[in-house]
């Protein structure tokens, strides 16, 4: 028996159009593959061409018509059907436990990232390797991050469709494939002591706002001493800080994870000053820790540009992320045990705590003169 059915052979069996097969196939309704013999043609596995008639064909030369029309699917159809997929990845209805709402946020942004990129002219069907290969190609090497999340955002997406009938876990397979591979190291900001006080001195010497100061330097000292992230920072509550006890409750981090975290005297010293021109501006103790002046809460966007600008203002990189990183390189080389670190940090697994620990060569060199 072979491997392979061609598509006479296909045309035959389905009593179709030999021409209208082949327009299947190059759309991509039959799972098909290129292959040449004087003239482009397509030839079909002959376990997913069973698959595939068991699923659509309905004898006498019928198809389901509901999918010959699926084949058709527009953008606006896929942002329609998006809102219905955010909801099941959300309620776990699509993998079983729920998403948590920053996995839920990248998803929508770069699911859209990824219509926005097919540009007018497509290939049909819209969710295809062909597709999604022209998308990814169309970024930079470096930029492996947002590829990455492209991908993830897509290949969620193809198992809602094939929930919903409309794709099939061959074409997701194929989907696989084309998983974005690391091809430049990742870039890593980390602050060293030094840097760290430079950049507090500066804030100290900066003309912006009192306000904004105070709120500036109290994220800065935040997430340097304690390792949120930024948007768990972000989502703190006024009850959520005890400065009295020194604990700071963090509901629903990343993977839906509560935990709390120990607060030093170096960072309720800044939480202080912020709170105490915080309450003066906006006195309600139950809603967001973090607001601006005007009683606005901060966002985990607002927070990042916020370190951007004073990144560029005093000249030295750092991000959001790289002051985390910072947390645990910090607390590392004061003797902090690694597992502590990583309930701190909130990590499920030791090697990603390990990964954050970003010494470098110059202090090893250092330690190992007093050896």
């Amino acid at each position: 028996m072979h491997e392979y059915i061609t598509i006479n052979e296909i045309s035959k069996d389905l009593k179709i159009a030999e021409r209208t097969i082949q327009k299947y196939c190059k759309e991509g309704f039959i799972p098909a593959i290129k292959s040449f013999s004087g003239i482009r043609t397509y030839s079909v596995r002959i376990s997913d061409y069973q698959e595939w008639k068991n699923k659509y064909y309905r004898g006498s030369g019928k198809l389901i018509k509901k999918i010959e029309k699926d084949l058709d699917l527009t953008k606006s159809d896929l942002e329609s059907m998006s809102i219905e997929w955010l909801d099941w990845c959300k309620t776990g209805k699509l993998n079983g436990r729920p998403i948590g709402p920053r996995t839920l946020e990248i998803y929508e942004y770069y699911f859209h990232l990824y219509i926005k990129g097919l540009g007018q002219h497509y290939t049909k069907p819209i969710i295809s390797v062909n597709n999604l290969r022209e998308v990814l190609g169309s970024y930079d090497p470096k930029s492996f991050s947002t590829k990455a999340k492209i991908y993830d955002s897509i290949l969620s997406f193809s198992k809602y469709l094939i929930e919903k009938k409309l794709f099939t876990e061959a074409e997701k397979l194929e989907l696989k494939k084309l998983k974005p591979k690391r091809v430049f190291p990742a870039k890593r900001t980390v602050l060293n002591p030094a840097q760290y006080e430079m950049i507090l001195a500066h804030l100290d010497a900066s003309p912006m706002p009192r306000y904004n100061k105070a709120l500036t330097k109290a994220l800065l000292i935040f997430i340097v001493n304690t390792g949120l992230r930024a948007s768990e920072v972000a989502n703190l509550k006024m009850v959520d800080v005890d400065l009295n006890q020194g604990i700071v409750s963090v509901w629903l981090g990343k993977g839906n994870k509560n935990r709390k975290v120990g607060i030093n005297q170096e960072l309720i010293k800044a939480l202080s000053l912020y709170l105490e021109l915080r309450l003066k501006a906006n006195p309600s103790e139950n809603d967001s820790f973090f607001t601006n002046a005007h009683g606005t809460p901060l966002v985990r966007d607002v927070l990042i540009r916020k370190f951007h600008r004073l990144s560029k203002s005093c000249g030295i990189e750092f991000t959001a992320h790289g002051l985390r990183r910072t947390f645990a390189t910090f607390s590392s080389n004061r003797g902090k045990p690694l597992n502590h670190l990583r309930i701190a940090l909130g990590h499920a697994d030791l090697g990603t705590t390990q990964s954050y620990i970003m010494t470098t060569e110059d202090e090893v060199v250092a330690a190992m003169r007093g050896w």
